[in-house]
């Protein structure tokens, strides 16, 4: 009996030390959620996850360092589209529409969204007329064969605008995003 009861106390106390283990280990895995959850909170102010696009939050660093970097380039400019959606009922296309465009633009162009989820695309251009119209057209090609894909009743109620914005020399990365998302020249 005595026997019974030492190996009894054994593995109780053993049993108690792996509880008190488990329950460190427990608080260090909620430490390692509460982390991850915070990087992901912050990477939503980033990153607009559905789509994984940046947001404009984001772009704001890449663009201040390609102005830096563009006021040493003499013969090439940098070009802002934004491209903003009225899609009535139809607002499930949204993320549709940017995986699309994201899909059909070049690889040295960059996609983002705007607070409004407006899309704004930066392109790097030669500075001359020429180029900026094959850029407005490829967009308006993009768009229409994507309007084509889409049953008569849902191509009827959407539509979008777009305008354009080039850098001025003198411009901030707020200015530039700024004159872009109220579409002024």
């Amino acid at each position: 009996m005595v026997i019974e009861a030492d190996a009894l106390k054994q593995y109780i106390g053993e049993a108690r030390e792996l509880f008190k283990e488990g329950i460190s280990k427990l608080e260090e895995f909620e430490e390692a959620v509460l982390i991850l959850a915070k990087t992901l909170e912050s990477y939503q102010d980033l990153i607009d996850i559905s789509t994984v696009v940046p947001k404009e939050k984001f772009i704001k660093y890449r663009l201040s360092r390609l102005i830096k970097r563009m006021s040493f380039e003499r013969n090439k400019t940098v070009l802002g589209i934004r491209i903003k959606f009225h899609l009535g009922n139809y607002q499930e296309l949204r993320d549709i529409i940017i995986n699309y465009i994201d899909s059909h633009i070049r690889p040295t162009d960059t996609l983002f969204l705007f607070d409004d989820y407006s899309i704004g695309i930066i392109y790097i251009l030669d500075k001359n007329l020429e180029s900026k119209v094959k850029v407005l057209t490829r967009i308006e090609e993009i768009l229409s064969n994507f309007e084509i894909q889409l049953d008569y009743k849902v191509k009827s109620n959407i539509r979008w605008d777009l305008s354009t914005t080039e850098l001025d020399p003198s411009d901030s990365v707020e200015e530039f995003l700024t004159r872009l998302k109220e579409g002024r020249e």
